[in-house]
Protein backbone atom coordinates (compact mmCIF):
# COMPACT_ATOMS: atom_id res chain seq x y z
CA UNK A 1 0.00 0.00 0.00
CA UNK A 2 3.28 2.69 0.86
CA UNK A 3 3.44 2.58 -3.00
CA UNK A 4 -0.43 2.99 -4.34
CA UNK A 5 -1.31 5.81 -5.57
CA UNK A 6 -3.53 8.56 -4.67
CA UNK A 7 -6.22 7.01 -6.66
CA UNK A 8 -5.56 3.60 -5.92
CA UNK A 9 -5.94 4.53 -2.30
CA UNK A 10 -9.03 5.91 -3.05
CA UNK A 11 -10.24 3.00 -4.71
CA UNK A 12 -9.05 0.84 -1.89
CA UNK A 13 -10.61 3.00 0.80
CA UNK A 14 -14.28 2.81 -1.34
CA UNK A 15 -14.17 -1.17 -1.68
CA UNK A 16 -12.96 -1.12 2.48
CA UNK A 17 -15.86 0.74 3.21
CA UNK A 18 -18.36 -1.03 1.25
CA UNK A 19 -17.29 -4.37 2.36
CA UNK A 20 -17.60 -3.43 5.46
CA UNK A 21 -21.07 -2.39 5.18
CA UNK A 22 -22.27 -4.94 3.34
CA UNK A 23 -20.30 -7.28 5.77
CA UNK A 24 -22.38 -5.83 8.61
CA UNK A 25 -25.49 -6.57 7.31
CA UNK A 26 -24.45 -10.58 6.59
CA UNK A 27 -24.13 -9.95 2.93
CA UNK A 28 -21.62 -11.82 0.80
CA UNK A 29 -19.25 -9.13 -0.50
CA UNK A 30 -17.29 -10.68 -3.57
CA UNK A 31 -14.04 -8.42 -4.49
CA UNK A 32 -12.06 -7.59 -7.63
CA UNK A 33 -8.84 -9.13 -8.68
CA UNK A 34 -7.50 -7.59 -11.86
CA UNK A 35 -4.37 -9.37 -11.97
CA UNK A 36 -3.01 -10.68 -15.38
CA UNK A 37 -3.72 -14.20 -16.83
CA UNK A 38 -0.93 -15.94 -19.06
CA UNK A 39 -2.64 -14.59 -21.86
CA UNK A 40 -2.37 -11.03 -20.40
CA UNK A 41 -6.05 -10.39 -20.54
CA UNK A 42 -7.72 -8.99 -17.66
CA UNK A 43 -9.56 -11.13 -15.04
CA UNK A 44 -12.33 -10.80 -12.77
CA UNK A 45 -13.03 -12.83 -9.99
CA UNK A 46 -14.79 -12.67 -7.06
CA UNK A 47 -13.82 -13.83 -3.59
CA UNK A 48 -17.22 -14.78 -0.92
CA UNK A 49 -17.03 -13.13 2.76
CA UNK A 50 -19.19 -14.44 6.07
CA UNK A 51 -19.27 -13.29 8.99
CA UNK A 52 -18.11 -15.66 11.57
CA UNK A 53 -20.45 -15.36 14.72
CA UNK A 54 -18.41 -15.70 18.04
CA UNK A 55 -19.61 -16.73 21.65
CA UNK A 56 -20.85 -13.33 23.24
CA UNK A 57 -22.75 -12.72 19.76
CA UNK A 58 -24.31 -16.03 20.04
CA UNK A 59 -25.62 -15.19 23.45
CA UNK A 60 -27.01 -12.28 22.34
CA UNK A 61 -29.09 -14.03 19.34
CA UNK A 62 -29.62 -16.33 21.45
CA UNK A 63 -31.48 -14.91 24.58
CA UNK A 64 -33.57 -13.16 22.07
CA UNK A 65 -34.61 -16.02 20.24
CA UNK A 66 -35.69 -17.18 23.40
CA UNK A 67 -36.97 -14.60 24.75
CA UNK A 68 -39.59 -13.63 21.22
CA UNK A 69 -40.59 -17.49 21.95
CA UNK A 70 -40.75 -17.53 25.67
CA UNK A 71 -38.75 -20.62 25.75
CA UNK A 72 -38.58 -22.31 28.84
CA UNK A 73 -35.43 -24.07 29.00
CA UNK A 74 -31.86 -23.17 29.37
CA UNK A 75 -28.93 -23.61 26.93
CA UNK A 76 -25.44 -24.98 28.36
CA UNK A 77 -22.23 -24.50 26.42
CA UNK A 78 -22.59 -27.63 24.12
CA UNK A 79 -26.19 -26.33 23.00
CA UNK A 80 -23.81 -22.85 22.13
CA UNK A 81 -21.06 -24.31 20.55
CA UNK A 82 -23.92 -26.69 18.28
CA UNK A 83 -25.35 -22.95 17.04
CA UNK A 84 -22.23 -21.37 16.59
CA UNK A 85 -21.46 -24.46 14.08
CA UNK A 86 -24.29 -24.64 12.44
CA UNK A 87 -25.11 -20.78 11.96
CA UNK A 88 -21.30 -20.45 10.64
CA UNK A 89 -22.04 -23.53 7.78
CA UNK A 90 -25.20 -22.13 6.83
CA UNK A 91 -23.82 -18.38 6.66
CA UNK A 92 -20.87 -19.90 4.54
CA UNK A 93 -22.97 -22.32 2.04
CA UNK A 94 -24.75 -19.22 1.24
CA UNK A 95 -22.51 -16.25 0.60
CA UNK A 96 -20.54 -19.07 -1.84
CA UNK A 97 -23.89 -19.67 -3.61
CA UNK A 98 -23.84 -15.97 -4.24
CA UNK A 99 -20.25 -15.36 -5.22
CA UNK A 100 -20.85 -17.98 -7.50
CA UNK A 101 -24.14 -16.51 -9.49
CA UNK A 102 -22.57 -13.33 -9.38
CA UNK A 103 -19.18 -14.58 -10.50
CA UNK A 104 -20.90 -16.37 -13.67
CA UNK A 105 -22.15 -13.23 -14.66
CA UNK A 106 -19.53 -10.68 -14.35
CA UNK A 107 -17.41 -9.86 -17.43
CA UNK A 108 -13.41 -9.05 -17.77
CA UNK A 109 -12.60 -5.68 -15.87
CA UNK A 110 -15.63 -5.47 -13.74
CA UNK A 111 -15.15 -2.99 -11.40
CA UNK A 112 -15.84 -2.67 -7.14
CA UNK A 113 -18.94 -1.13 -8.16
CA UNK A 114 -20.21 -3.59 -10.65
CA UNK A 115 -19.76 -6.52 -8.87
CA UNK A 116 -21.43 -4.88 -5.40
CA UNK A 117 -24.53 -3.89 -7.90
CA UNK A 118 -24.93 -7.50 -9.75
CA UNK A 119 -24.95 -8.90 -5.49
CA UNK A 120 -27.26 -6.54 -4.68
CA UNK A 121 -29.43 -7.46 -7.54
CA UNK A 122 -28.75 -11.21 -6.94
CA UNK A 123 -29.92 -10.94 -3.03
CA UNK A 124 -32.93 -8.98 -3.18
CA UNK A 125 -34.40 -10.28 -6.64
CA UNK A 126 -33.53 -14.03 -6.67
CA UNK A 127 -32.56 -14.49 -2.86
CA UNK A 128 -34.91 -12.26 -1.03
CA UNK A 129 -34.61 -14.88 2.10
CA UNK A 130 -31.23 -14.45 2.36
CA UNK A 131 -29.43 -15.28 5.50
CA UNK A 132 -31.03 -13.49 8.28
CA UNK A 133 -28.75 -14.25 11.63
CA UNK A 134 -32.50 -13.65 13.53
CA UNK A 135 -34.44 -15.83 11.67
CA UNK A 136 -31.87 -18.85 11.69
CA UNK A 137 -31.74 -18.37 16.11
CA UNK A 138 -35.42 -18.29 15.88
CA UNK A 139 -35.70 -21.50 13.89
CA UNK A 140 -33.02 -22.99 16.22
CA UNK A 141 -34.39 -22.45 19.40
CA UNK A 142 -37.84 -23.47 17.88
CA UNK A 143 -36.75 -26.73 16.84
CA UNK A 144 -35.76 -27.30 20.96
CA UNK A 145 -39.11 -26.52 22.29
CA UNK A 146 -41.60 -29.32 23.08
CA UNK A 147 -43.57 -30.33 25.40
CA UNK A 148 -42.52 -33.22 26.83
CA UNK A 149 -39.43 -31.52 28.33
CA UNK A 150 -41.76 -28.15 29.62
CA UNK A 151 -40.01 -26.05 27.32
CA UNK A 152 -42.82 -24.38 25.98
CA UNK A 153 -43.59 -21.16 27.61
CA UNK A 154 -47.32 -19.38 28.29
CA UNK A 155 -48.11 -18.80 24.43
CA UNK A 156 -47.36 -22.44 22.65
CA UNK A 157 -49.29 -23.55 25.84
CA UNK A 158 -51.98 -21.63 25.44
CA UNK A 159 -52.26 -22.68 21.70
CA UNK A 160 -51.86 -25.82 22.48
CA UNK A 161 -55.19 -25.70 24.28
CA UNK A 162 -56.62 -24.10 21.30
CA UNK A 163 -55.84 -26.83 19.00
CA UNK A 164 -57.14 -29.58 21.53
CA UNK A 165 -60.55 -27.75 21.96
CA UNK A 166 -60.37 -27.11 17.98
CA UNK A 167 -59.88 -30.95 17.74
CA UNK A 168 -62.53 -32.23 19.94
CA UNK A 169 -65.18 -30.42 18.19
CA UNK A 170 -64.18 -32.09 15.09
CA UNK A 171 -64.86 -35.44 17.05
CA UNK A 172 -63.27 -36.80 19.36
CA UNK A 173 -59.78 -38.44 19.33
CA UNK A 174 -59.71 -36.82 15.91
CA UNK A 175 -56.01 -36.26 15.92
CA UNK A 176 -52.61 -37.86 17.80
CA UNK A 177 -51.73 -35.78 20.89
CA UNK A 178 -48.32 -35.61 19.63
CA UNK A 179 -49.80 -34.09 16.23
CA UNK A 180 -51.71 -31.52 18.17
CA UNK A 181 -48.47 -30.44 20.32
CA UNK A 182 -46.65 -30.16 16.61
CA UNK A 183 -49.39 -27.96 15.01
CA UNK A 184 -49.56 -25.97 18.78
CA UNK A 185 -46.16 -24.83 18.01
CA UNK A 186 -46.14 -24.12 14.47
CA UNK A 187 -48.66 -21.63 15.46
CA UNK A 188 -47.30 -20.20 18.06
CA UNK A 189 -44.06 -19.68 16.08
CA UNK A 190 -46.13 -17.77 13.11
CA UNK A 191 -45.54 -20.55 10.94
CA UNK A 192 -49.13 -21.45 10.62
CA UNK A 193 -52.34 -19.73 11.53
CA UNK A 194 -55.35 -21.46 13.46
CA UNK A 195 -57.31 -20.65 10.60
CA UNK A 196 -55.12 -23.46 8.75
CA UNK A 197 -55.16 -25.91 11.42
CA UNK A 198 -59.20 -25.47 10.93
CA UNK A 199 -58.76 -26.28 7.36
CA UNK A 200 -56.58 -29.33 8.13
CA UNK A 201 -59.08 -30.69 10.33
CA UNK A 202 -62.18 -30.19 8.21
CA UNK A 203 -61.72 -32.90 6.11
CA UNK A 204 -62.45 -35.16 9.76
CA UNK A 205 -65.09 -32.70 10.79
CA UNK A 206 -67.24 -34.06 7.03
CA UNK A 207 -66.69 -37.38 8.21
CA UNK A 208 -67.89 -37.33 11.70
CA UNK A 209 -70.61 -34.44 10.67
CA UNK A 210 -71.79 -35.65 7.22
CA UNK A 211 -74.45 -33.21 7.59
CA UNK A 212 -72.92 -30.52 7.83
CA UNK A 213 -70.97 -31.29 4.69
CA UNK A 214 -72.08 -28.85 2.56
CA UNK A 215 -71.28 -25.77 5.72
CA UNK A 216 -67.94 -26.73 5.53
CA UNK A 217 -67.59 -26.76 1.91
CA UNK A 218 -69.08 -23.15 1.72
CA UNK A 219 -66.86 -21.89 4.72
CA UNK A 220 -63.92 -23.10 4.38
CA UNK A 221 -63.11 -21.58 8.30
CA UNK A 222 -65.72 -23.47 9.65
CA UNK A 223 -65.47 -25.61 12.32
CA UNK A 224 -67.80 -26.72 14.99
CA UNK A 225 -65.58 -24.58 17.82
Amino acid sequence: MANETAAEKAVRIKKEALKKKLEGSGFVVPTVDSSKTPNNTNTTKTTQYFKKIDVESARTLLEKAMADSQYAGKLDSKAIAEFIKEFNDESEKQAKTISALVQSRLKPGATAEDIAKATQTAITTEFPSYFSATSFSKDFIWKKINFKDKTAGANAIAKLQDVKNIAESYGSNAMAPAQLENYALQIAKGSMTIDDFKAIMQPIGVKNYPQFAEAFKQNPNLSMY
